[in-house]
């Protein structure tokens, strides 16, 4: 194998070991960091920071699960009536001040889900006003990703006090007469920002001693910060309430009190920040709590003696899920303690002073589409959604402390996870995962499905890349060789100049003749007179068929070579006369017939010291021979001033020992 080769096959041995490495190595997921802030009238809940326009103004929002685009506040979303703080508190984003702000109109939020939960969720209030914009997710310096040319909408009503991050993977449809644009989590696919459409997210809770942050992961999932187990929970068949699993029951600690005695289909929506649940299991938490429900408020408020006694108690309320409503085909527990239900709000009695609640809402009887697992559910679970497979993933949060950093485990193209290659940091084992099958590949530092099949691919088309470099390579040497073989057997015979026709490879693979008609006279070994001492070396000068050059040949004896130089000369047009210029005689009439010399125009000074354009000839007179009396060399034939023909071309009769000189 020659080097160039070596070099082709190292160059395709190092594309594929770059492929196999990016197959090795998947697209991390992007965890967005929190903003560190408590935000909302209806919480605290954990933020997370989006740095939105141009230049570009932070914003805080609230991942939702049901929604797909960036919701922010505009400044209409404060008035007279609300604290001095409210824009700072709604984290405002005034689009007169962004320079790629453009307006696309007025439009409902579309509310799909929330729509069937009364009044407060009113779509035809819930108006947005819908731009194009380019946003960075996270704060500045998180090295995160932009968005560009993104829908967000701007939104006034106090029904989401915060903005909000969609989710969704759906594409938005603002009107039917607008289109519809990406959502936030395709367009970060469509850029390979991240490896598939999934995302990982925990809302946190502040009531935690210390509090702890909500997590937010896209493409992926953190695997520091939930349970596993082995349930996988398919979407829902209805678009708008895809994240709906089975809620089997739900009990208390305190008198293993039977707080859901109904299994019932439930929503997960981050948008809501409430449990709803039907009615007679309102009942049952009133019992077992000492609850009362205000109906002019439609909430649960907790006076101060309620909270001393509930605090005491501590009581944690689990609830038993699984993909269906029969235990029997799965089970996991979600447990949340007290702390998640001691939630405080903003009531509209009294805008300024927050009220204790527990965030639980009763649904109007036999209407399934008002059961939600909001927000207060995901303070103590995990949630995966893989938009590739249509499955969820519900665990039990975990609240590793701050020091700890991520353990990002990517979800592939394939729906499959792929633990990425470097550590992202120390903590809990990173093979855990959202079922014991992705936690098994996890841990076993295995490669997902797509990545096998993937590397697979890519070797076998390298193979065939290599092959046929090879192949290719082999072919080219080929040609070259036989190329060779025929240069060297060209050189025997006379050079195309125009008395000969060119060479053509015979039937046999040999080199044939010139095709043009050759003297029909044999060829004559000249003589020599083997008793005379050696020629001593002369030199025959002869012009060339290039304008202005002229060869010298010193030509040796018997056994020793010609040699050519070629000394640059200029040459006078004028004394050149074409019409003197005579036929040159063929091969056999030099050999047999005397030439005769040509005529000799005067020449100047500069012309004097020109030879014969009759190379072949000359050399034949030099030589010496018993029947031949060598000629003076004839004076060069001159061309008229006039004219820009070429000078004779004259071929080249080598001597008999086969050395030729080729003009």
């Amino acid at each position: 194998m020659g080097i160039f080769e070596l070099r082709a096959a190292c160059f395709t041995l190092l594309a594929v070991l770059v492929f196999v490495d990016g197959q090795l190595s998947p697209i991390p997921p992007l965890s967005i960091p929190s903003s560190g802030l408590f935000d909302g009238i209806d919480g605290p809940w954990s933020t997370f920071p989006i740095q939105v326009g141009t230049p570009a103004q932070e914003v805080r929002v609230i991942p939702g699960t049901n929604n797909d685009a960036l919701w922010v506040v505009l400044p209409q979303g404060c008035d007279d009536n609300d604290p001095k703080d409210c824009p700072k508190n709604r984290t405002v984003f005034d689009p007169t001040h962004s320079s790629s702000w453009a307006l696309r109109g007025i439009f409902h939020l579309g509310l799909a889900a929330e729509k069937f939960l009364g009044s407060q969720y009113n779509p035809d209030d819930d108006n947005a006003e819908a731009g194009d914009e380019t946003y960075t997710l996270g704060s500045p310096g998180s090295n995160l990703p932009a968005i560009n040319d993104s829908v967000v909408e701007g939104i006034a009503t106090k029904d989401f006090y915060m903005g909000h991050l969609g989710l969704s993977p759906q594409d938005i449809h603002l009107d039917n007469t607008s289109g519809t644009s990406p959502s936030p989590l395709q367009s970060l696919k469509d850029a390979n920002h991240i490896a598939s459409l999934s995302w990982s997210y925990t809302a946190g809770s502040a009531n935690l001693d210390p509090p702890a942050f909500g997590s937010l992961t896209l493409g992926g999932y953190d695997s520091s910060r939930f349970t596993p187990n082995d349930l996988v929970f398919p979407f829902g068949s209805d678009p708008a309430r895809q994240l709906t699993i089975g809620v089997q029951g739900a009990t208390s600690d305190v008198n293993n009190d039977l707080l859901l005695t109904e299994p019932i289909d439930m929503l997960i929506d981050s948008l809501v920040p409430e449990i709803w649940l039907p009615q007679s299991a309102c009942e049952n938490f009133e019992s077992s709590f000492g609850l009362e429900w205000n109906s002019t408020l439609g909430l649960y408020i907790v006076n101060d003696t309620l909270h001393d006694n509930l605090t005491a108690l501590n009581p944690n309320i689990t609830f038993q899920i699984g993909p269906t409503l029969k235990p029997s085909d799965g089970q996991t527990k979600i447990t949340l303690p007290y702390s998640a239900f001691d939630l405080t709000i903003n009531t509209p009695v009294n805008a300024t002073t927050k009220s204790r609640y527990f965030p639980l809402k009763r649904a109007n009887n036999g209407n399934s589409s008002q059961y939600v697992l909001g927000r207060t559910f995901l303070q103590h679970a995990y949630v995966t959604a893989n938009y590739v497979n249509s499955t969820l993933s519900v665990s039990q949060a975990l609240f590793p402390p701050s020091s700890t950093s991520p353990q990002l485990v990517a979800i592939g193209p394939s729906g499959s996870p792929e633990p990425l290659t470097t550590s992202t940091g120390s903590g809990p084992d990173s093979g855990s995962g959202p079922s014991a099958s992705a936690a098994a590949s996890d841990h076993k530092g295995g490669i997902g499905g797509g990545a096998i099949a993937g590397i697979v691919i890519g070797v076998l088309a390298a193979l065939a890349i290599v092959g046929f470099v090879l192949f290719f390579l082999r072919r080219k040497k080929k040609n070259e060789t036989l190329h060779e073989k025929a240069v060297e057997l060209e050189g025997s015979h006379p050079p195309n100049d125009g008395y000969f026709a060119p060479m053509k490879p015979a039937r046999n693979g040999s080199i044939a003749g010139p095709e043009a008609e050759l003297d029909s006279n044999p060829r004559h070994e000249l003589a020599s007179d083997t008793s005379s001492p050696r020629m001593s070396p002369r030199h025959i000068h002869s012009w060339s068929r290039d304008v202005g050059r002229e060869f010298a040949m010193e030509l040796v004896g018997d056994d020793g070579p010609a040699r050519v130089r070629s000394p640059a000369v200029e040459m006078h047009a004028a004394d050149v006369i074409r019409s003197e210029m005579s036929t040159p005689p063929l091969m056999g009439e030099q050999l047999n017939a005397t030439p005769s010399p040509l005529p000799s125009p005067p020449l100047d000074a500069d012309a004097a010291t020109m030879s014969s354009p009759r190379l072949g000839s000359d050399i034949m007179d030099a030589l010496p021979s018993p029947n031949r009396v060598p000629s003076p060399l004839p004076s060069p034939p001159l061309m008229s001033a006039t004219t820009d023909s070429p000078l004779l071309e004259t071929p080249v009769i080598s001597p008999s020992d086969h050395h030729e000189t080729r003009s």
